[in-house]
């Protein structure tokens, strides 16, 4: 975490020009999350406003602005005074697909932000309720073609990673599922422990504690080898669905 912090520290102060005669930070930090509080994004955002405090003697607050598939918050920090008190904690949703997918998303992905880190490489994970009766990828898509498009499957917004999963295995089994949004994995995952949706895709740590209490189940994760946090987890490959790799990479980012 010290080593992410001094990175943040020499990003933000050398473009400072005259203001480098007032020592930085001056004042407290904004780290803005694009997601809901208690997700993945809400508990890494934390984690690393905890290590930079300790760095740098002053407080790192986290603002959770979640909503619109990212653009919420990436907005307010692109229209923030470029001074370097306003971070971002994103990923290829904010910077590369809402902009992309959006007419207007208010805010250029790359020219608006300055990149100072890459924090974390989050592989996705494909869960169920144990109520559901598959066990198996081949299960759920026997599952869900038997469901005439019935079933559904929770998504973190449009043009966020668990919605591309979800559209890619729609494309490669050949089979219809119902996309039901949320502002962000806490929320999904909730609603999928509670069997109000069928599946997801989520980061491997907004749902670890889970799959390791029998609160959800694990069927296949997708990236390109099994997950470290879940070995006994085969990959999407392993399930018979080839280059289904698609991870998260957060990365702090200032402005």
């Amino acid at each position: 975490m010290t080593r992410l912090a001094l990175a943040v520290l020499l990003a933000m102060s050398a473009p400072a020009g005259g203001a480098l005669a007032q020592p930085f930070p001056a004042r407290p930090i904004t780290l803005i999350n694009p997601y809901a509080a208690g997700g993945p994004a809400d508990l890494l955002a934390r984690a690393v406003a905890e290590g930079m405090s300790e760095t740098l003697g002053r407080a790192i607050i986290v603002d959770n602005r979640p909503g619109a598939g990212t653009a919420i918050g990436a907005r307010a920090v692109a229209q923030a005074k470029p001074d370097g008190y306003t971070l971002f904690i994103g990923g290829s949703p904010s910077h590369v697909i809402t902009p992309a997918l959006m007419k207007d998303a208010g805010y250029d992905g790359i020219a608006s932000f300055a990149p100072i880190a890459t924090v974390a490489d989050v592989p996705n994970v494909l869960v169920v309720p144990p109520s559901r009766p598959y066990k198996s990828v081949p299960e759920l898509v026997a599952a869900a073609r038997g469901a005439a498009g019935n079933m559904t499957f929770a998504t973190v917004g449009v043009g966020s990673i668990p919605q591309l999963l979800g559209v890619l295995l729609q494309l490669r089994a050949d089979v219809k599922l119902i996309e039901v949004p949320y502002k962000g994995g806490a929320p999904a995952a909730l609603d999928l422990i509670g069997g109000q949706v069928d599946l997801a895709f989520l980061n491997v740590p907004a749902v670890l504690s889970q799959v390791r209490g029998g609160e959800l189940r694990a069927l296949a994760v997708a990236s390109a080898t099994r997950a470290k946090a879940l070995p006994e987890t085969p990959t999407m490959a392993e399930a018979g669905y080839r280059d289904f790799a698609m991870g998260t990479a957060p990365a702090a980012r200032s402005r």
